[in-house]
């Protein structure tokens, strides 16, 4: 079972190349979206609350749901810890989210998308729930990449949770990515990141910086991790 800890203790004290992964997930953000102090969030799979402590802050209000009622009482003590008051659990699923049309005006859906047996359901509640000029933005693993290779790698010397087959069951890629939204009234950015940047981590976190910065610039499709930004019309 994964620890309900799990997503912080990889940002925080995990191997380098995990430490790095988690940290560019979460300015990815910044590089991507812009975050207000009217802003209603909705993190879904909010896991353990790394991205709650990071952004809630700076904004009006921050949501999170997750299955897991272990990673949700540990988020509750990180927001405590860093004395963060404008946050709401949920123990729910995110297959049917528990909450009106048009609640949420930004909407974090991290690396959940693969752990998922209809990853599209998930899509449209999303779609659902966040509001007319809201922006939905997701990562997920790219799997017309380098990343079966890493995801074999990480299984094969138990560097992570089991992934392939376990937690991971949807496997995406850029056109699989593009078909979710088709016929949807939405504008969608889809790109990739991760090509070179985590390997570079394990010897020199600056260098790994300039690698990343170059890898969102780009239009490459090679990136390990494919990432959507979804502005709903």
């Amino acid at each position: 079972m994964i620890s309900p800890r799990y997503q912080y203790d990889a940002l925080t004290k995990g191997w380098r190349m995990q430490r790095f992964w988690h940290q560019k997930r979460l300015d990815f953000v910044k590089r991507k979206m812009m975050l207000d102090s009217e802003d209603v969030v909705l993190d879904v799979a909010c896991g353990s609350g790394i991205f709650m402590r990071e952004y809630a802050p700076r904004v009006n209000a921050y949501h999170g749901i997750d299955l897991n009622k272990g990673a949700l009482e540990f988020a509750k003590h990180l927001a405590q810890e860093n004395n963060i008051k404008n946050v709401q659990f949920t123990a729910g699923s995110v297959e049917k989210l528990p909450y009106p049309p048009e609640t949420f005006s930004k909407i974090f859906l991290f690396e959940i998308l693969e752990h998922l047996h209809d990853p599209e359901k998930t899509l449209d509640e999303c779609l659902r729930v966040l509001k007319k000029g809201g922006v939905l933005i997701l990562t997920t693993p790219n799997y017309a990449s380098f990343w079966p290779c890493m995801e074999w790698f990480c299984d094969a010397f138990h560097l992570t949770p089991k992934m392939a087959g376990e937690q991971h069951i949807s496997k995406f890629t850029q056109q699989r990515m593009a078909d979710a939204f088709k016929g949807k009234n939405v504008e969608a950015e889809i790109g990739t990141f991760f090509i070179r940047s985590p390997f570079v981590s394990l010897f020199s976190f600056h260098l790994a910086e300039k690698s990343f910065q170059k890898e969102l610039a780009s239009t490459s499709r090679r990136g390990m991790l494919l990432y959507a930004v979804i502005h709903k019309q």
